[in-house]
């Protein structure tokens, strides 16, 4: 199985578009790499695409090709957030009495995701762009999904 994260740039180097994205390192409209056409056409069959934000899904994704035995193209696509940053709707708040101090949240290397002096996890709601992909993880269900909206009323 190979996994290919797509996020349509090339962030480590500066942003600049790739032949995945439609445009030159110019800017200029090109025509786009199909990543599932191209694996298709270098004999793979086995070609799934999923959004890595969704963690159970791409978990159920990569356990099944993992275990074929057939070669596997695994695309994870979702847009940069950095590059794409949307004006977040929710935040993640956390159940601090939930909270068992696993550190399983800490793994994925979320910026909001801070510890406190019991070593718990708390969001830096500044940071957090409402993804959820903590509160997926999350062993205790101590992280929720919060609307900005609904935490403004309170």
């Amino acid at each position: 199985c190979t996994i290919l994260l797509d996020n349509s740039t090339t962030a480590m180097t500066g942003h600049q578009d790739h032949p995945g994205t439609g445009q030159t390192a110019k800017g200029i409209p090109a025509p786009a790499v199909n990543y599932e056409q191209l694996a298709k056409s270098l004999g793979i069959e086995r070609v799934v695409t999923v959004n890595p934000m969704h963690v159970k899904e791409l978990r159920k994704v990569l356990k099944e090709e993992i275990d074929s035995d057939q070669p596997s193209l695994v695309i994870c696509r979702a847009p940069c957030i950095l590059h794409e940053r949307p004006k977040p709707t929710h935040f993640v708040e956390v159940d601090l009495e939930a909270c068992k101090a696993c550190g399983i949240c800490f793994k994925i290397g979320c910026p909001a995701i801070e510890k406190d002096a019991d070593e718990k996890a708390q969001i830096n709601t500044s940071l957090c762009v409402g993804c959820a992909v903590c509160s997926q993880v999350c062993n205790s269900d101590a992280m929720h999904l919060v609307s900005w909206k609904e935490a403004r009323a309170k």
